[in-house]
């Protein structure tokens, strides 16, 4: 907490919903503490990114100026949480699947998002923005966004045919052929 190494490593942990965040320093538990997050906040934004961060997963990064990796810590169609000192077992949803990738129109023409090699299709007008999301699972992340011409091709990392959806203006929609966002305007 003293400022001088960046956070590079974070966990979301499944069993208790604690956070942990740790710098490339060799983890010594008795300089371990509990910390405000806006405190860490304050020393590093780029932890906002990782605020929707699902329960079991984690992020890394090379150095304080990379972008921040996601990974499930295994792949579970099912999460367990503690309540009221029981455990339940609720199914993910789309709802409930992690943002991978924020896309916004800033162009004068319709832009497209090819979704891996399947024809799923995302078409935003200039001005559209949206969350892409995923099915989490450990070969998702991290994506290979590449640009062509009337817009963007986005593949998983290993992973073939995620179930992917997009949230716009607050909806949660699932990515099929030509999926055009003015029609859910």
């Amino acid at each position: 907490m003293n400022g001088t190494a960046p956070i590079l490593y974070v966990s979301h942990d499944d069993d208790d919903g604690a956070w942990q965040m740790l710098t490339n320093d060799a983890a010594d538990m008795s300089q371990a503490m509990i910390v405000a997050l806006v405190q860490l906040i304050e020393r590093d934004r780029t932890l906002i990114e990782l605020a929707d961060m699902p329960l079991g997963w984690s992020a890394s990064r090379e150095d304080a100026n990379s972008p921040w990796i996601r990974r499930a810590k295994s792949d579970q169609r099912s999460t367990e949480v503690a309540a009221f000192g029981r455990n339940q077992t609720f199914a993910m949803t789309p709802e409930n699947y992690p943002v991978v990738g924020r896309f916004k129109n800033e162009t004068d023409v319709a832009m497209t998002l090819y979704l891996e090699a399947v024809p799923e299709e995302v078409i935003l007008e200039p001005g559209d923005e949206v969350e892409l999301l995923a099915q989490p699972t450990d070969n998702l992340l991290p994506l290979d966004v590449t640009p062509v011409k009337d817009g963007l091709q986005i593949y998983a990392n290993n992973e073939w045919d995620p179930d992917w959806h997009v949230r716009f203006r607050g909806r949660v929609i699932k990515a099929g052929n030509q999926t055009r966002l003015s029609d859910h305007r």
